[in-house]
Order: structure tokens, then sequence, then C-alpha cells
């Protein structure tokens, strides 16, 4: 069966660089405990605390960030500072908007990519849905009778008057050609 798509199907693109400011911004640890920035998203590394700079780097209660993107319990810190896991999504608290221009585009092009992986995903669909289309009008084609063009059978010249109502044409075709 063919398949319909919605609008709901297609992402809204009115909201593409605004939805990077819902997580990027300035962040305040607010833990007593304070946090450990790692190296990569990966639990297995929490034991190693350097970054790429070869320093290890722990977070102290009040001290400020600035994060390009939060996704399950992840914080991703700008200019490749490394990366937070939070045990309480608590532990961070925005204070407000970016303060670094490149905390911001890394922001917009974290959401732009997100939006290219989901339009690779959506376009491998209608790639499918149209491999699956095509093979079932070939199907149609070689299994079912051609009723493109009908020829009526009492007289092949004649206008079949009850085709015309519905097709719309009934005032048009009488006018031209004359049906009686």
């Amino acid at each position: 069966m063919v398949k319909k798509y919605s609008t709901s199907d297609m992402i809204p693109f009115s909201k593409s660089i605004p939805e990077a400011a819902k997580n990027s911004g300035t962040y305040v640890v607010a833990t007593r405990k304070g946090l450990k920035v790692l190296p990569a998203m990966d639990k297995k590394h929490m034991k190693s605390l350097r970054n790429i700079f070869g320093r290890e780097t722990y977070l102290n209660y009040g001290d400020q960030v600035q994060v390009v993107s939060i996704m399950d319990k992840w914080v991703k810190l700008s200019r490749g500072h490394g990366y937070i896991y939070l045990e309480d999504e608590n532990d961070l608290v925005k204070v407000g908007a970016a303060l670094d221009k490149a905390c911001i585009l890394e922001s917009e092009m974290h959401v732009l990519s997100s939006r290219k992986k989901f339009m690779r995903k959506a376009k491998s669909k209608v790639e499918k849905d149209a491999a699956k289309m095509m093979v079932e009008l070939r199907n149609i084609l070689v299994s079912e009778k051609d009723l493109t063009i009908q020829k009526n059978p009492d007289n092949a010249h004649a206008v079949n008057k009850n085709l015309l109502p519905a097709l719309g044409l009934s005032r048009f075709m009488e006018s031209v050609v004359g049906t009686e």
C-alpha cells in the first residue's frame, strides 16, 4: 500500500537554530563535591581525568562552564574541553546564555549535525518506500488489466453520456461535441 507522508514526518525547520539555545549556555557547578571533566563520553574513561591539554580537570562548587549540549546525563563542554557525566541533573545549573562565541557556534553545529543524521534516516526510509512502490507498480502493470483507455463497445465514436457528469465535463462536452 502507498505510504502517505504528513508534516509530522518532517522536521519543523523554522525552529532549527533556536533549539541550540535550549541546553547550551553558562552553567555553574551546584554540587559541593564538584564534578570531573572526562576526555570522552564513555563511563570507562571516568578514572582517566586528563583532558586534551594533558591536565587533570576537576570542577569545584561555583565554577562556571560553557556547555554546548546535554544529552542522556552527558554534558559536552565548549572548545573540546571534554565531557561531564551528571549523576544528578541538579549538579549543574544553567545561569545564563553562552558567553563564548565558540560555544554558540558549536551548539548550532551540534543541532545541524543531529538534523543531518535525522534527514539521512528519513531519506533512507523514503527511498525504501519508493522501491516498494515501484515493485508494487510493476506487479500491477503485469497482473492487472489496463483500464487507461476504454472504447465504448456500442459506438466507438459516440460520447458516453453517463461518464460526462462523473468527469465534470457534461456542459463543456455538450456545447463542443453535441451529445445527441
